[in-house]
């Protein structure tokens, strides 16, 4: 019995060793796959940005030469010239074009339009889901209280008072990863998803009001920021639930200042304060106080 719990001990490490690789090889390729991806989308973009602009420029010449008219300044041969390399131009942006648009060229399918920023974010977020997911099978497989249903019940007319006191008490980080039921005092209802929905967005756009004193307005019209004399502990707790939102992909709206995710990511010092790119932190800037920026 004895060599038989301890074989069985052996066998389900090695099954937790085989799971931990498998997640961390999944993440891995995950971070990889975007980073190819977004390496692929500027190269491309780039070209098709160059050879557009040689094409303007022959265009231009074109229109210039035509407009002067002078004896000499203009013949045939330089027309010629001009309208092939026009033409090629065309081709060769028109042939780029069509590689973005169905992939033949970085394996990827894209729409017709032109490369953009939001399908940059698109694919930066789909790589956050896959891995996201990866870390919550884990975790779950980890921490048998995960897998527990985390009921949570609201007073709407306390709703900041009571999330944050909700989140207050987690006795393990592992536990952010429960699947909440929300239930509303007195109100009537079943949580399939809808309840949770509401409480995210009912939180975002009530715990930036002034009376709760955690977030400032520094500009009308502005991004709020954490206000200076907020409580610090209330603070953490409306930290964990903006991780709760991002974890279960729950929008917190346009009310927060894009710093306080630059902050919270780490990269405030490489990226906002970078004096190489000094319109980005005008941008954060504009984002919370337009006139100042």
């Amino acid at each position: 019995v004895q060599t038989a719990k301890k074989w069985l001990c052996a066998v389900k490490q090695q099954h937790k060793e085989a799971i931990d690789n498998v997640h961390s090889f999944m993440a891995e390729q995950a971070t990889k796959s975007v980073f190819a991806l977004e390496a692929g989308v500027a190269a491309a973009t780039a070209t098709l940005a160059e050879e557009q602009r040689a094409r303007h420029r022959a265009e231009d010449r074109l229109r210039q030469m035509e407009q002067v008219g002078e004896p000499g300044s203009f013949d045939e041969n330089d027309r010629s010239g001009i309208e092939v390399s026009v033409a090629k131009g065309q081709r060769i942006a028109e042939a780029t074009h069509h590689e973005l648009s169905f992939g033949t060229r970085h394996n990827i399918l894209l729409a017709p339009e032109p490369v953009s920023e939001m399908f940059v974010l698109t694919a930066k977020l789909l790589a956050l889901r896959q891995y996201l997911a990866v870390i919550e099978a884990a975790a779950k497989d980890k921490f048998k209280k995960a897998r527990d249903v985390w009921k949570v019940s609201i007073v709407r007319l306390c709703l900041v008072p009571n999330v944050l006191e909700h989140f207050r008490n987690l006795p393990h980080h592992a536990l952010i990863w429960r699947n909440t039921v929300v239930t509303y005092v007195g109100e009537d209802g079943i949580d399939d998803g809808g309840l949770t929905a509401d409480l995210h967005s009912c939180f975002w756009r009530e715990v930036l009001k002034p009376e709760h004193g955690l977030f400032e307005q520094l500009g009308e019209g502005g991004a709020r920021l954490p206000q200076s004399g907020a409580d610090p502990e209330s603070l953490k707790c409306v930290g964990r639930f903006l991780l709760k939102s991002v974890l279960d992909d729950h929008p917190t709206g346009p009310g927060l200042s894009a710093f306080i995710f630059e902050f919270l990511s780490g990269v405030h010092m490489t990226r906002t304060f970078n004096a190489e790119q000094p319109h980005y932190a005008l941008q954060l800037l504009f984002d919370t106080d337009s006139v100042l920026a």
